[in-house]
């Protein structure tokens, strides 16, 4: 009776720590597996940029260049938009002007006229676009109209590319 109720013992402490294994190995981060597409939609302003799934893109004031600077806290809020391969772009956007740049978490991310471009997380529809003009990690972020410029509340305002 004892040498069963040993190995009882054992094969249950076995399986909880497989099963305590098993949640803790939730594996790491996989990028996408196909192109990011950009569209347009066509709302105020002339309309802006929105990714596949219809929700608002953005660019942030603080990026230099092509070069992210939302990273950690900042990219679990502002999701970058992106890619395995090339992006696509649908009728209204201007393919020339897509383009990709690499992240410090090896992804690839989607640039619209050689700027960085983000979901907010919980823009879920075209019209939401709850994050234009906020105030936020130090700088401003704005829609993107189909020409490539911040779309304020005044207007498309071209972006600088700092440094070149």
């Amino acid at each position: 009776m004892r040498q069963s109720t040993r190995v009882l013992a054992v094969a249950f402490a076995l399986s909880g720590g497989l099963a305590v294994a098993a949640c803790g190995s939730a594996g790491p981060w996989t990028p996408p597996a196909h192109p990011a597409v950009v569209s347009l939609h066509r709302g105020g302003a002339g309309g802006y940029l929105i990714d596949g799934g219809g929700s608002p893109l953005y660019v942030f004031a603080r990026d230099i260049n092509t070069v992210s600077v939302c990273n950690w806290t900042c990219s679990a809020r502002w999701l970058p938009l992106t890619t395995a391969g090339s992006p696509d772009a649908t009728l209204g956007v201007d393919g020339d002007l897509l383009g990709t740049t690499d992240r410090q978490d090896g992804t690839t991310q989607v640039t619209y006229r050689g700027h960085p471009l983000y979901r907010l997380v919980g823009d879920r529809d075209p019209d939401s676009a709850a994050g234009a003009g906020r105030l936020e990690f130090g700088g401003r972020w704005w829609l993107v109209s189909p020409a490539g410029d911040a779309l304020t509340g005044g207007g498309p305002v071209p972006l600088p590319l700092r440094g070149a």
